[in-house]
């Protein structure tokens, strides 16, 4: 199972350098990525935390969490974004 939780500020500058970083890491695969941000905010000291938990709960349940209020793919960000609603890996680690 692949996942990348993102940073996922929402800003144009940010979105585009983690795009960026994702396919020059794995090239041409489409990994799912999403970013919890849009559901529990930015919590600051505590964002990496809850950010961790949310990567084991999807890792055990092979279900990725979605980006919430993702609306328009940018095209210089051409990632798999998993937007507006959850969805379900083909298989598990667990």
């Amino acid at each position: 199972m692949d996942f990348v939780n993102a940073h996922g500020t929402g800003t144009r500058a940010n979105d585009v350098a983690e795009a960026k970083v994702m396919n020059d890491v794995f090239g041409d695969r489409r990994v799912p990525i999403s970013s919890v941000k849009g559901m529990i905010g930015h919590c600051m000291g505590a964002a990496s935390a809850l950010e961790a938990i949310a990567c084991v709960m999807t890792i055990e349940s092979g279900i990725y969490p979605p980006t919430l209020g993702y609306e328009t793919r940018d095209p210089s960000a051409d990632v798999e974004i998993v937007a507006n609603v959850r969805a379900r890996a083909a298989r598990t680690w667990c």
